[in-house]
């Protein structure tokens, strides 16, 4: 009799065991952040927010000082200094001095990539595409400067941190 006792209690505690082994909450102890949420013990973050919990803005990789590499098809190639900064929006970011003439340029960002849609300062019209590399240190980018007087310049430009 006491031996059938033991045997019911020792099955009694192994399904207690599996029981709370078997349930436990993946996602307990995760602090997803800016309206991410956790699915089995990852986050899944809203849109322009990344990281392991949601923590970064997507735009923050892009930000810093550049040295510009420029090759464009009516000024030729060239060399200047670019910064990138937060812009209104979460999802935008601004460039100071681009195309090496002190003009103000707001993209739109979306992952690694980016895009400039007829952006006008000091009269010239930029259209453009870019992305960041995964190491976050060099900018690829295509664009066009449509000058006040209508004529089209043609770039190409590599960002390096």
């Amino acid at each position: 009799m006491k031996k059938s006792i033991l045997v019911r209690l020792n099955f009694l505690l192994l399904c207690l065991t599996l029981t709370m082994f078997s349930c436990k909450d993946e996602c307990d102890g995760v602090n997803c952040q800016n309206g991410g949420v956790c699915n089995d013990g990852t986050c899944a973050c809203e849109p322009y927010y990344e990281g392991g919990f949601c923590e970064t803005e997507s735009c923050e990789k892009f930000l810093g000082t550049y040295t510009v590499i420029e090759d464009c098809s009516e000024l030729g190639p060239s060399t200047f200094n670019v910064s990138i900064e937060k812009s209104d929006g979460i999802n935008k970011i601004k460039f100071v001095n681009f195309y090496g003439i002190g003009l103000t340029v707001i993209a739109e960002i979306n992952g690694n990539n980016f895009t400039i849609t007829n952006y006008v300062d000091l009269g010239f019209i930029v259209n453009g595409l870019g992305s960041i590399n995964t190491s976050g240190n060099i900018i690829t980018l295509s664009y066009s400067v449509e000058w006040p007087d209508e004529t089209k310049d043609n770039c190409s430009a590599t960002f390096t941190i």
